[in-house]
């Protein structure tokens, strides 16, 4: 079963996801947050750090390569023989995110945004690979701050509004709105969808 967790960050999934994992009696295999794999890996200190280094003149490029080779991460499904796959970070919240970026980028240098469409198609095709999907919306839990995400409500927000339109758009089978406030519960939630 291929299993997605989708929503801005600080909503609770990676948490979550440790929990649920913690707690399965099959085996499983998670894809990682590539944008924080990359990000460590090349030595920055957060995910956004990678796009504002470009300048204002290169962070759609930059973005765009960033997203790119993190959706494409979701190409190891295909070979996993486990039982569960997870997603710690879904296609559509990457999506998400590169929107975001692309669309500041465009306001920041007063011109209309180009989203590439073979990015959006990629994330469709990756995201319609998933049998079901656990939506993290904001809110749920205060936004905290950790090493590798800013305390930026405004952003969080925005990225969770274009989460929602993506929703819309690309039709997730099997979508669960994660309603649950405390660990436990989110696990629980998870984990009876799970059986």
């Amino acid at each position: 079963m291929k299993v997605s967790f989708i929503g801005a960050q600080g909503t609770g999934k990676t948490t979550t996801l440790e929990r649920v994992v913690s707690k399965l009696s099959g085996t499983y295999h998670i894809v990682p947050d590539q944008y924080r794999l990359l990000s460590r890996d090349l030595g920055y200190d957060k995910p956004r750090s990678v796009v504002l280094e470009a300048g204002e003149s290169q962070r759609s490029q930059s973005m765009s390569a960033f997203v790119s080779s993190s959706i494409a991460s979701f190409s190891q499904m295909s070979v996993s023989n486990c039982q569960f796959t997870f997603a710690d970070l879904d296609p559509i919240s990457y999506y998400a995110f590169y929107e975001y970026w692309i669309h500041r980028a465009a306001q920041e240098q007063n011109c209309k945004p180009v989203v590439l469409p073979s990015i959006k198609k990629l994330a469709k095709h990756y995201s319609d690979m998933f049998d079901i999907n656990f939506y993290f919306p904001v809110n749920a839990i205060p936004l905290k701050s950790d090493d590798m995400r800013a305390y930026d409500l405004a952003f969080q927000f925005e990225v969770d509004r274009i989460i929602r339109s993506c929703i819309e758009a690309f039709k997730p089978k099997n979508l669960v709105r994660i309603e649950s406030t405390t660990v436990e519960e989110r696990c629980e939630e998870v984990l009876s969808y799970l059986k």
